[in-house]
């Protein structure tokens, strides 16, 4: 029985340990280059565009370009010059930095290696590099470590759904660019790394074809799995690789696309952080966003996303997505279906017992669930995981766990702080008229705990957003969830059309391991960012030119720092709460002060002891929703789950089939993955 409870005690200490240890990136809100203006809030920064800034993809590559090398100093600035046919030099420091961060083997390596390979590719085209940087920068990628079934230390992330295609594309192409040099961590040739990176790259590609992303929608993270498909895009020279890899890309740019509101990506995120949400200005995806619709905050062509899709033309954006990107019908629905749940991850023919299967289940944010657990013990003793530092401070304690099976079953009724990683399925909707959008991960894991999830948001402009947290910290730079960024515990969203329902029931019970839990909710509800606020019976009510928001809280509210003239936060203490998210617009209410008296006059019930509400919601009808049960509107339920991988005016496709047709204004590109087909074509209206 002792024995019993001290490997008890030993896996909590070592699964709390595990916890990822994510940090948020340092801000404070307002940012400080912020002017009050709500027209134009960086008057530092290039401008952001509403309408695309040039007629053509090609034209906006060159202006991107050109502003880059006028601008930038560093790696963008230097290649930006080199793909304008200009004389450029890679700077010392750049190289120097480069090849001390892969040597360190830390953490985000990868994201410097795909930089090293996009230099490479574009210097044996063009060259600009010394040969002292040449050889500096090829003896780097030779000494580096390509994934975890090699030897030697390290201390870098390789596991999560973006690292993973990111070190098997640095490997591949590596392998390729020196194909009979030795890599020098493992001995092994170039070929070999091919070889050994090929099938992994080719069953990510799949799974995201198939399943969709279960960092979804990521704001984020798509910028760094877009470093690693447009470089196998635009370099690899195998074929099969290539058009994978241009498929997916294709896809990747329907999501973003299928998603903005005037440039603003400002829909449900798997995962994100604060900076990324609280303006749809600087979001990590924004300067390729625009780059290829035109619209949106302009950055020119920056990052290891927007350098390789500017460095060759072998793929291209398909012309029916930059065409849907400045489509903007009255009305607009978008229904996706991202990722598998952790109950059904054997039906999709993944196993928790297979080694092979270890890397895509960590992908999905499975760590420390009882169902991988003996799974992880087992690759952490063969891959020294031990070693990594988020468990090294351990030290030999993990020796004392068990290796017989047994420990997932042990843990299987403890609540640990790292499962918050979990991302698991998502089936999420987004509504958009010419004056708002509203998106929401439908009925999202109620009331579990969340990380780096943005479960919801209302969008009126780059600033006028609008969206509510159950903060896991009070500090804005904190280990994700922090004050803005993600969810501690999930609320319940479900949403028709312009209204949503937000359900929060908090447990106040803490996770083994975790922080602490607070018992309020609040809104980043940023009142400067609209020409005009108005407060009545619960209701904050808001106007954004021809856009009307309004936010209900059932618990009474108040504004922090209420005095200050970037007023946005607004704290409703208790432990169940009923927000409620209802938009319009001068084409359907005329004034705005018509629309605040439909909205205040409609029939609303509340009950926080059930957490039940019902709504006779404007030009809609009767809603109702609660923590359990349907979201019923006008007598019909909503289904909030079971969604198709894309259903909008412009796609259906089924989940699980990895085949899309994307059809607009007279082009189609059909996505046919499992046969590696991607044909463009002109269609009859």
């Amino acid at each position: 029985m002792k024995n019993t409870l001290l490997t008890m005690y030993l896996l909590i200490v070592i699964l709390v340990a595990a916890s990822p240890a994510i940090h948020a990136k340092p801000l404070e809100y307002p940012f400080p280059e912020m002017a009050l203006d709500r027209d134009n809030p960086r008057p530092d920064a290039p401008p952001f565009y509403t309408e695309p800034y040039a007629s053509t993809y090609d034209e906006r590559v060159r202006i991107a370009l050109e502003w880059t090398a006028e601008h930038n100093g560093g790696w963008d600035g230097a290649v930006a010059r080199v793909l304008l046919g200009r004389d450029a030099a890679m700077p010392d420091n750049v190289v120097a930095s480069f090849s001390d961060r892969l040597a360190g083997r830390e953490d985000c390596a990868d994201f410097t290696a795909i930089r090293i390979v996009t230099t490479l590719f574009i210097h044996g085209k063009t060259p600009f590099l010394s040969n002292e940087h040449s050889a500096r920068l090829k003896k780097t990628l030779l000494d580096f470590k390509y994934w975890f079934d090699e030897p030697g230390p390290d201390t870098m992330i390789t596991w999560t759904e973006n690292h993973q295609i990111l070190f098997h594309a640095n490997e591949f192409l590596a392998g390729q660019l020196f194909p009979d040099d030795i890599f020098t961590n493992n001995g092994q040739t170039g070929r070999w790394h091919m070889e050994h990176a090929r099938p992994k790259i080719l069953k990510w590609m799949e799974r995201r074809a198939r399943w969709g992303f279960s960092e979804w929608d990521s704001n984020v993270y798509y910028g760094e799995d877009l470093g690693a498909v447009l470089n196998l895009a635009q370099f690899a020279d195998d074929p099969e690789i290539a058009q994978a890899a241009a498929i997916v890309a294709d896809i990747m740019f329907f999501d973003m696309i299928a998603d903005q509101f005037h440039g603003v990506y400002g829909t449900s995120h798997g995962r994100t952080y604060a900076k990324d949400v609280l303006t749809g200005r600087d979001d990590d995806t924004h300067d390729i966003l625009a780059m290829i619709t035109g619209i949106g905050s302009f950055n020119g062509c920056a990052g290891m996303d927007a350098v390789p899709l500017c460095a060759s033309g072998r793929y291209r954006p398909a012309q029916v997505l930059l065409d849907i990107a400045t489509d903007n019908p009255a009305e607009y629905v978008n229904l996706e279906r991202h990722g598998i749940p952790l109950e059904k991850v054997p039906d999709y023919g993944l196993s928790f017992h297979d080694m092979e299967d270890l890397a895509p289940l960590l992908g999905m944010g499975i760590y420390s669930q009882p169902e991988i657990l003996d799974l992880f013990i087992e690759a952490a003793d063969k891959y020294g995981f031990w070693n990594q530092p988020f468990l090294a401070d351990i030290g030999d304690l993990h020796k004392m766990l068990p290796r017989n099976g047994t420990a997932g079953a042990m843990r299987k009724n403890m609540q640990i702080e790292s499962d918050r990683t979990l991302l698991g399925e998502v089936n999420k909707i987004t509504y958009r008229t010419h004056d708002y959008m509203l998106s929401s991960a439908q009925d999202y894991r109620p009331g579990t705990r969340g990380n780096q999830q943005h479960v919801w948001q209302a969008t009126l402009s780059p600033e006028a957003v609008v969206f509510t947290t159950n903060p896991g910290s009070l500090k804005l730079h904190d280990r994700t969830p922090c004050y803005w960024g993600g969810q501690n515990r999930f609320p319940r969203v479900g949403q028709y059309k312009n209204l949503a329902f937000i359900l929060y029931d908090i447990d106040m019970t803490k996770a083994l391991g975790e922080r602490k839990v607070f018992d309020f909710t609040h809104a980043f509800f940023p009142k400067w960012a609209f020409d005009e606020v108005r407060e009545q019976d619960h209701w904050i009510m808001g106007r954004r030119k021809q856009g009307y928001m309004a936010l209900y809280s059932a618990l009474p509210y108040e504004w922090k720092d209420p005095d200050s003239p970037w007023v946005h936060d607004a704290i409703a203490k208790g432990t169940k709460q009923i927000w409620i998210a209802f938009l319009g617009s001068e084409s359907e209410y005329g004034s705005f002060d018509a629309f605040a008296r439909a909205v205040t006059t409609a029939p609303l019930n509340v009950d926080l002891d059930t957490l039940a509400v019902s709504f006779d919601a404007p030009h809609i009808g009767a809603a109702s929703f609660a923590w359990t049960g349907p979201l019923a509107v006008a007598g019909e339920q909503i289904p909030l789950n079971g969604y198709k991988r894309v259903q909008n005016p412009y796609c259906t496709a089924q989940f699980d089939t990895g085949f899309y047709v994307i059809e607009f204004n007279g082009k189609r590109i059909t996505l046919d993955y499992p046969h590696l087909a991607r044909t463009q074509e002109e269609v009859m209206e």
